[in-house]
């Protein structure tokens, strides 16, 4: 639990651990896995972002390994079309998806859980509140409870920042 002792959205947090740990595992194991390589083939690649994440996590080996394979197969079929995909955006939203679910079971069902995110300065950003919105669904005193956290949450942080302004003022 300790996302939730950053400044940050946990979610955030938990997803860019999980991504940074994904594309290191991938990056040493997953070249030589002839399916994920098929898959990235087929796609034509990785996004953008996902190139430079992989990138920014070095491992010439991996890289020259995976562009060699898009690369080759690139100049036997240069007019193909690949459908449009990321094998890493795939991956992402498998995980959020567990995640988001993991999330509800434990606000719903762990009272420290649910003690420890309302204690702390951390708020959920505003894309990942609308997700879990979405996966808490029919629970609507969970999810008003989430809420009611969440707004207890961002007027502690309001209340902090308007202390700034006030001190910065200089009629005070």
């Amino acid at each position: 639990m300790d996302f939730f002792d950053k400044d940050d959205c946990p979610i955030c947090l938990m997803r860019r651990k999980w991504a940074h740990e994904f594309v290191d595992a991938f990056l040493y194991e997953g070249v030589n896995d002839r399916s994920f390589r098929k898959i990235i083939r087929d796609n034509g690649g990785f996004c953008r972002r996902h190139a430079y994440d992989m990138m920014a996590q070095g491992d010439p080996l991996a890289h020259s390994i995976l562009y060699s394979d898009l690369i080759g197969d690139y100049l036997k079929n240069i007019d193909a079309k690949k459908k449009k995909g990321c094998l890493m955006c795939d991956k992402e939203q498998e995980a959020d998806k567990i995640m988001y679910r993991a999330f509800m079971e434990y606000f719903i069902n762990d009272e420290p859980f649910r003690q420890k995110i309302a204690d702390t300065k951390c708020c959920i950003c505003r894309p990942h509140l609308k997700e879990l919105k979405d996966v808490f669904g029919r629970n609507k005193s969970a999810l008003k409870d989430l809420y009611a956290v969440q707004i207890d949450n961002l007027t502690r942080a309001k209340e902090h920042l308007d202390e700034i302004v006030r001190k910065h003022d200089y009629r005070y």
